[in-house]
């Protein structure tokens, strides 16, 4: 059966030189936008930024009231593909943010060739007890306890109220200004994706092949994933996990952000 490509958000900032393309990926219910402060802080740095919105995220093509809600976990691992095919040979360092790292580790499995780094903001974990899991069950309880009425009219009808979703745990550390831009841009997730996150089986090695480095950071304020996963997924990439005590999960927009970004920039000269 012939797979549907959809028209898919790119923002790409070329600042030529010879440092490494970085490539952003969104978590649940982001897009494109969720990485403007990092693509500012690195581009200024001189790297190349990519950043996209997945199917039915953003600005690109897929949401709708029947079909917007029904992608796959594997559809946005297939957009990450089409995406870098535009930029084969560039070998870029993959860069992913809670659902979006999750993307990031199933790429590097499917392609170890085709990157040079990945590094995962909050990412979801590996289960400690089975690699090839995502996390433990409990994510589906804290999903279900970050919701109120205005998350259930948001997630089932697509029915916005700003105010509401700006007192959702996900925003909980955020600033006020931060906050509204997270509820106004956000979307709805797809139940396939989030559902396979939540119970399935996300991954297909059961140890890794050490091919390319990894960087893991979590935070300790974090609402969906604990320290003991972010330090479980890090030894499973024989690495250390870096741990900010006082970061959200929204890494990218916290008010905070530019100390995950320094670490992320350290990162990115130990490679060289």
């Amino acid at each position: 059966m012939k797979r549907r490509t959809y028209k898919l958000e790119t923002n790409f900032i070329d600042c030529g030189g010879e440092k490494r393309l970085l490539v952003f990926v969104h978590g649940m219910s982001g897009g494109a936008w969720i990485w403007d402060n990092f693509t500012a802080f690195f581009s200024a740095a001189g790297y190349s930024c990519l950043t996209f919105s997945v199917r039915g995220h953003g600005g690109s093509e897929g949401a709708g009231a029947f079909t917007g809600v029904l992608h796959s976990f594997d559809s946005y691992v297939r957009d990450l593909e089409l995406v870098l095919s535009e930029y084969a040979g560039r070998k870029p360092v993959l860069i992913g943010h809670s659902m979006g790292g999750a993307v990031v580790q199933r790429y590097i499995e499917l392609h170890p060739e085709e990157a040079s780094a990945a590094v995962l903001l909050a990412s979801v974990p590996r289960y400690p007890g089975n690699p090839r899991r995502a996390c433990r069950r409990s994510i589906a309880l804290k999903l279900l306890g970050s919701s109120n009425l205005s998350m259930t009219l948001f997630a089932v009808f697509g029915i916005r109220r700003i105010s509401g979703l700006v007192k959702t745990s996900f925003c909980a550390h955020l600033d006020r200004d931060a906050a509204e831009n997270f509820a106004l841009k956000m979307c709805r997730e797809s139940l396939p994706a989030a559902l396979r996150i939540a119970f399935g089986r996300l991954y297909g090695e059961t140890s890794y092949s050490g091919k390319i480095p990894v960087m893991v950071a979590g935070g300790g304020l974090d609402y969906l994933f604990g320290l003991d996963e972010f330090k479980a997924t890090a030894e499973y990439y024989g690495t250390e996990a870096v741990i900010f005590p006082e970061m959200c999960h929204e890494m990218a927009i916290a008010p905070n952000w530019r100390e995950a970004a320094e670490a992320v920039s350290g990162f990115l000269q130990s490679l060289c």
